[in-house]
């Protein structure tokens, strides 16, 4: 399997910030989008990371997207609104859900996915910002094992 090294980041509060600057350190080359908070991406940005600015070409040059976002609103947003991602999915591409959401509305965009040929494998974060810069989150994840297989080679 080939190694996934175009790994997009969407959300900076409280998680997606620490994971950035975890991935950054590590040497983990980024495409990050700020969903409502930019302030928390500079160091990425300098740090040589590329910006897009919309959700849909964050997908289309990408082979994962970490979604962090906090919120039903945000969420709809992300998938449902213009330029988003579901416009720009391609095969293969997988979607990490770190999103604190309504379990209905993923399970409507999983099947949306699941009719492109993505998939979405659901990872709740249990932790603190600090881990994350750390690399020290917990992290629980469930999905297919085809994605788990693909997911673990191509990440």
């Amino acid at each position: 399997m080939q190694i996934c090294k175009k790994i997009g980041l969407i959300g900076f509060r409280m998680m997606g910030d620490g994971m950035g600057k975890n991935l950054l350190e590590k040497g983990v080359p980024l495409t990050v989008m700020a969903h409502q908070d930019r302030s928390q991406m500079e160091d990425l940005i300098a740090g040589g990371n590329q910006e897009v600015s919309n959700f849909k070409d964050i997908t289309l040059i990408l082979d994962t997207d970490f979604v962090c976002v906090i919120g039903s609103s945000d969420v709809e947003q992300i998938f449902y609104g213009q330029n988003d991602i579901l416009d720009g999915c391609h095969k293969r591409f997988i979607i990490p859900d770190y999103i604190t959401r309504e379990p209905s509305l993923i399970e409507s965009i999983n099947a949306d996915l699941v009719s492109r040929n993505v998939v979405m494998a659901d990872q709740p974060l249990v932790s603190t910002r600090n881990k994350a810069e750390a690399g020290r989150l917990n992290i629980m994840v469930g999905a297919l094992e085809e994605t788990l297989l693909y997911g673990r080679a191509s990440i």
